[in-house]
C-alpha cells in the first residue's frame, strides 16, 4: 500500500465525545482528557470565590456531575476536527451515530486530496458499510472509551485535592488541584492520577469545566513498570466550551506526553481543535452518516 493510501486509512475518525477520553489517551498510551478531579479546599469561604459558600471540591463535583448527565440522552454532532501532529496537519470532518462515530478526510497539510487519496478515502466509507467486522470493531472501541469516561468523571470527588486559586477577569474560578494520598484508584486509568497536578477553571454559573491544564511531575508505572510507564514533564490542556445546541464538548487538546510501552519509548505531540459543530438526528443511520460527510464534502469542493 502507498504511503498516501496508509496516511489517508489512519485518518478515519474514531473520536472521543468529550472531556475524559483524554484520558484514555493516558492509558490508551498503553494505546486523550481529562485528569480526574477531586477537591478539598483549605480556604471553603474565601472571599476569592463567587461561591463562599460551596468549597472547591463541590464545585468540580457539580461540574462532574453536569457533564455525566448530559449523556443522557446522546446529542450527536458533525463538527470538523483539526489535528496537528509532528508529521502535518490534517483536517477531518465527523459525524455521530449511534452506532458510533464516522469520519471522512478533507484536508492534508491544508491541500485538498489527490485523486489517489480521496479513493482510498472512499473505499474504506464503503467498507463501514459493508463490513460488519469493521463497524463492531469501531462500536467496541467506541463503547470502551465512554466507559472510561465516565469512571473518571466518577472518580473526580475522590481522586485529587483541591483548593481555590483565585478568580479571572472573566468571571472563571481557577482552582489548583494535587493528588490525593488516600485515594485507591478501582481501574488502571486512575493510576496516573498519582502523578498528576495543575489547574481547572470552572464557569461557576453553569458549573462546567472550561479548561484544564495538568502536567505530569513524576514518573508513573503501570504494572510495575513493566507494562509501561508515563514520563515526568509531560503535559495535557483541554478547552471546553459551549455549542451552539447548548451542550458543552471539548473544543481544543493539546498533548505532549512521553512514555514507554514494553520496551518501546515513544512521545506523543499533537494539538487538536474541533470547531463547526451541528447538531444531527439521533436516528441517523451509518449509511445517512456516510451519504451526509460525502454531501458536505462535495458542496465544499473537499473542505
Amino acid at each position: 500500500m502507498s504511503p498516501a493510501r496508509t496516511r489517508a486509512r489512519r485518518l478515519l475518525a474514531r473520536p472521543g465525545r468529550r472531556l475524559l477520553p483524554v484520558l484514555g489517551l493516558l492509558l490508551t498510551l498503553a494505546a486523550a482528557g481529562l485528569p480526574a478531579q477531586n477537591i478539598h479546599s483549605a480556604d471553603h469561604g474565601s472571599s476569592t470565590s463567587p461561591f463562599p459558600s460551596l468549597s472547591a471540591q463541590e464545585l468540580v463535583r457539580r461540574a462532574a456531575q453536569a457533564d455525566l448527565k448530559e449523556e443522557e440522552p446522546p446529542h450527536y454532532q458533525m463538527y470538523r476536527a483539526q489535528r496537528e501532529l509532528q508529521t502535518g496537519t490534517r483536517v477531518t470532518l465527523r459525524v455521530e451515530t449511534p452506532q458510533g462515530p464516522v469520519g471522512r478526510l478533507l484536508l492534508l497539510d491544508g491541500r485538498p486530496l489527490t485523486a489517489d487519496e480521496l479513493a482510498e478515502v472512499e473505499k474504506d466509507q464503503q467498507r463501514i458499510l459493508r463490513d460488519p467486522a469493521w463497524v463492531s470493531k469501531d462500536q467496541k472501541q467506541y463503547k470502551e472509551e465512554s466507559e472510561r469516561r465516565r469512571r473518571a468523571l466518577e472518580a473526580l470527588p475522590d481522586a485529587f485535592l483541591y483548593q481555590y486559586d483565585g478568580v479571572e477577569p472573566d468571571g472563571l474560578v481557577r482552582i489548583r488541584f494535587q493528588p490525593n494520598p488516600k485515594f485507591e484508584p478501582t481501574f488502571r486509568e486512575g493510576q496516573a492520577f498519582a502523578g498528576m497536578d495543575g489547574q481547572v477553571w470552572i464557569d461557576p454559573r453553569a458549573e462546567r469545566v472550561v479548561r484544564i491544564h495538568t502536567q505530569l511531575f513524576r514518573d508513573v508505572d503501570f504494572g510495575w513498570g513493566i507494562i509501561g510507564r508515563l514520563y515526568k514533564g509531560g503535559h495535557i490542556e483541554i478547552e471546553n466550551g459551549r455549542i451552539p445546541d447548548g451542550t458543552w464538548r471539548v473544543t481544543r487538546i493539546d498533548v505532549d506526553l512521553s512514555y514507554r510501552i514494553l520496551f518501546s519509548k515513544r512521545r506523543t505531540q499533537q494539538k487538536v481543535t474541533y470547531s463547526d459543530f451541528q447538531a444531527v438526528p439521533a436516528t441517523l443511520s451509518l449509511e445517512q452518516a456516510v451519504a451526509l460527510l460525502r454531501q458536505h464534502a462535495a458542496a465544499n469542493g473537499g473542505r
